[in-house]
């Protein structure tokens, strides 16, 4: 999650965090850190990235970040040449949206509601 530059609005996002933790019964909270290019995403230590592009590959949690590109698509050279892809169906999602449906595939994983694909 990203901080906004307003501190006003930061507090407010970190009062949103803490109650969606509670909410949930995390037993952590979501590490909240500020804007980052792709690549300083896929350089920091211990991220195994993805990027979401219609085509790519199932959701997996071998790649448990999942990068969504702005409307109209990431530019060239934007996210770094070795980072796989993740489909997320066969239409191009709204930013938003792709988002969404990428975290809900990664919980549904991850809790074992739903199996990864063979490979």
């Amino acid at each position: 999650m990203v901080f906004p530059d307003d501190d006003v609005a930061r507090a407010k996002v970190i009062a949103l965090a803490r109650a969606a933790a509670m909410q949930s019964r995390r037993t952590r909270l979501v590490r909240l850190e500020g804007p980052a290019t792709p690549a300083e995403v896929v350089a920091a230590e211990g991220v195994r990235a993805c990027w979401a592009e219609p085509g790519g590959g199932p959701p997996s949690l071998e790649h448990p970040v999942v990068l969504v590109g702005p409307e109209g698509g990431w530019a060239p050279g934007e996210v770094p040449g070795h980072v796989p892809t993740l489909g997320l169906g066969p239409t191009v999602l709204r930013t938003e949206t792709a988002g969404l449906v990428a975290a809900s595939a990664l919980v549904l994983l991850r809790s074992g509601t739903v199996a990864p694909v063979a490979g």
